[in-house]
């Protein structure tokens, strides 16, 4: 999730769902901050869409990723859920790689796209570069996510993420889920049992 704008209604944040083998967005929506229904709502759709559900999903510390709701579903579906360690969001390149593409793609970065924050005081909707409304932001959000997705890359061989996505192996072509997720339960259980600081615990959860 990462913040866009704030206007008259609140906060507007952009929730997204990234796929770390391809960098390819999967999912992308605009609202207020999200809460777990939120959340199961883009997962579900995201693994219905591709006919499945990953092995692992990634998260940060905010409190919609850390609901009973959103467990007990990941728990269903045998998915592991992966932490980072609070306020380390390098743990999470993959998402904040995502949006910082978005916003350059979508020219949401810079001061060309002010938006129009009643907190720092007026600003004139008509300028050039300000975004009047939140169907412009969504908009111009979707404009650049289409083109990441469709424009050929040299790092992938001069093909566009969605095309490498469509060839690429799917996990449950490489490994049983249910003998990978009764193994990771299994390690997570170990490290719950040992006497270690919570952040020593985060670490080697994460190992």
């Amino acid at each position: 999730e990462s913040f866009l704008m704030r206007d008259e209604r609140g906060e507007a944040r952009a929730l997204g769902v990234r796929e770390t083998h391809v960098p390819r967005t999967l999912w992308l929506s605009l609202g207020p901050p999200a809460v777990a229904e939120d959340l199961v709502r883009a997962l579900s759709r995201t693994a219905e869409e591709r006919g499945g559900w990953p092995l692992v999903i990634s998260f940060d510390n905010g409190r919609a990723n850390r609901s009973d709701e959103l467990a007990r579903m990941l728990e269903r579906e045998k998915v592991i859920a992966l932490f980072n360690l609070p306020h380390v969001p390098q743990h999470n390149p993959f998402a904040e790689r995502a949006f910082g593409d978005l916003k350059c793609a979508g020219g949401l970065d810079g001061p060309t796209a002010r938006r129009a924050d009643p907190s720092r005081g007026r600003v004139c909707t008509l300028e050039p570069g300000v975004l009047r409304t939140r169907e412009a932001l969504y908009e111009r959000l979707c404009a650049a996510w289409h083109w990441l997705d469709h424009s050929p890359r040299w790092a992938l061989g001069a093909r566009t993420p969605a095309e490498l996505d469509e060839i690429a192996q799917r996990a449950d072509h490489l490994v049983r889920r249910d003998r990978f997720y009764d193994d990771a339960r299994a390690a997570l259980a170990r490290v719950a049992a040992q006497e270690i600081s919570p952040r020593d615990r985060r670490r080697a959860e994460r190992e």
